[in-house]
């Protein structure tokens, strides 16, 4: 296995770049922001768009590692005193 952590090996900028924003949005309130009108992001909603993207895909991840540590924790304070023989 690698030496680097699971949060170090993603590449958030990259994933958050490879997303197709058009069809994650579409039949949703937001789907005009993503629409070919041309006239661009003049009231920063892609920022806000993007700010609530990643507190979405931030929460997630550190579910996701939360759990992951926690159980590591976990089973390894169990087997703190090792096997004692069943004593």
């Amino acid at each position: 296995m690698s030496d680097q952590s699971l949060a170090d090996r993603i590449d958030l900028v990259d994933l958050l770049a490879s997303l197709d924003y058009e069809s994650l949005f579409a039949d949703t309130q937001f789907e005009s922001l993503f629409g070919g009108e041309g006239e661009g992001d003049t009231d920063g909603v892609g920022e806000t768009v993007g700010a609530r993207l990643g507190e979405l895909l931030g929460g997630l991840l550190g579910a996701l590692l939360g759990r992951t540590v926690g159980t590591t924790v976990l089973k390894r304070l169990l087997n703190v005193g090792g096997d004692d023989g069943g004593e």
